[in-house]
């Protein structure tokens, strides 16, 4: 097995995901110590662990679901923004079961409404809601309109980006 470590510091340099994706589906055990990286929160590792886990499972989906509740302990516990935008991400790119997880959706809320998220992690927790759980609880959407309500005065471009669409999107809904 190649040293994980010494493979992220090559990544690091070249950022290649065409050659390290088939390598991690052709090498579980390579995927799991590659994985396991994320959750020891040491930089730039983790980091890169995280943007890379991004990425493979947008390219293997089918992977996914056996690592979920890996994922939502990483996004439950890092205090690191990019490694929680980018294991958030894994939510917002693949439909996985997660309707009766109310620990995650309650997170991605929180996460949402906080004065303190950064503008891209806002972005993935609500596209994590948005498709994780609003086709099985739909009364969500009243509840995000009443938290962008709440972002109305932030004037940051992408937060604006993400009232518009919600609105664009879910006003005929919020109408009914």
């Amino acid at each position: 097995m190649t040293d994980v470590i010494a493979f992220l510091d090559q990544f690091k340099r070249e950022r290649n995901f065409t050659s390290v994706l088939p390598q991690m589906n052709e090498h579980p055990e390579f995927r799991s110590a590659l994985l396991h990286q994320i959750e020891r929160n040491v930089y730039p590792y983790s980091e890169y662990a995280s943007w890379i886990a991004q990425h493979f499972f947008k390219a293997y989906p089918q992977y996914l679901e056996e690592w979920v509740p890996f994922f939502k302990t990483v996004i439950l516990q890092t205090p690191n923004h990019s490694i929680q935008r980018n294991v958030t991400h894994l939510f917002m790119d693949n439909k996985v079961d997660l309707e009766e997880d109310g620990e995650l959706l309650d997170h991605f809320l929180k996460t949402f409404a906080s004065a303190g998220s950064l503008p891209a992690l806002k972005l993935t927790s609500f596209r994590s809601i948005e498709r994780q759980y609003f086709k099985a609880y739909p009364e969500l959407i009243h509840e995000m309109a009443l938290m962008m309500e709440l972002h109305k005065e932030d004037k940051r471009p992408s937060i604006q980006s993400i009232r518009r669409y919600f609105y664009k999107k879910y006003t005929p809904y919020l109408n009914q």
